[in-house]
């Protein structure tokens, strides 16, 4: 209740904040523990709320005296702010997923993630610097995307040994039927990898994994995704990463 007066009363001496009180009050209406992880990040980037109040949020949840669980969330690496990790972090951030898909410039482009690899990768390693400093585990998701080769891959594979980072999920990219827009996507990958797409097969499925260039074909991207995971992640990482904010899995087998 305290928290909850608290920030009501800070809302409504900071009108020029534009925070709607009522909304405010219906959110802190749920336990602390759900605040954290769905108002907070919210509430900063999407409401607007200045550092000041943030600060005040975050300084109010940990000084209540119920528990505060650990949680994840995630993000682009280029909609956050450094700074703001280590205010989330007192509210019980242990994990970001950030989607980072590559770390070369050519299939950052190809993929239309960035205009500006150069600062793209130069953000990234800033904030998995902060996160570190925080003990906040990084989980890097990785795309091998069409146009993919051994070079584009090892560009990838050197960026990630110069950061820190908990672990990956690396995947081979997938096409999907997407209405009036697949038979123009299915051209312009076409032009990428140079590759002939079987499109009875994906509109018989309703999805393809592709050849995504004359060099990595499907098969092969699937072998290069477990490759990468198996460098850049160890089996205790991995399943450290599993225990925050993943539900357990129920054991049906026969007790012996």
């Amino acid at each position: 209740d305290s928290l909850r007066q608290a920030v009501i009363k800070a809302t409504e001496e900071t009108p020029d904040l534009g925070v709607d009180v009522e909304l405010m009050t219906s959110i802190f209406d749920l336990q602390v523990s759900l605040l954290i992880s769905y108002f907070l990040i919210g509430a900063f980037a999407v409401v607007g709320l200045s550092m000041k109040l943030f600060r005040f949020i975050v300084r109010k949840v940990a000084d209540n005296e119920q528990p505060i669980i650990k949680w994840r969330f995630e993000t682009r690496v280029d909609v956050i702010e450094p700074r703001v990790i280590e205010i989330l972090s007192q509210a019980g951030l242990k994990v970001i997923d950030l989607g980072l898909e590559s770390a070369s410039f050519r299939q950052l482009e190809r993929m239309e993630k960035t205009k500006n690899p150069v600062l793209y990768l130069q953000k990234t390693h800033e904030l998995l610097e902060k996160a570190y400093q925080c003990n906040v585990w990084c989980k890097l998701n990785i795309l091998l995307y069409a146009g993919e080769t051994e070079e584009t891959i090892k560009e990838t594979e050197a960026w990630l040994r110069l950061n820190k980072f908990k672990g990956v999920s690396v995947n081979p990219f997938i096409l999907y039927l997407n209405g009036d827009m697949t038979e123009s996507y299915i051209k312009t990958l076409e032009e990428i990898t140079h590759k002939k797409i079987n499109t009875e097969q994906l509109y018989q499925n309703g999805y393809l994994f592709i050849d995504l260039s004359h060099e990595i074909t499907s098969q092969i991207a699937k072998d290069r995704c477990k490759m990468i995971a198996d460098k850049f992640m160890r089996e205790d990482d991995y399943l450290q990463l599993k225990r925050v904010c993943y539900t357990k899995r129920e054991c049906k087998g026969k007790k012996k």
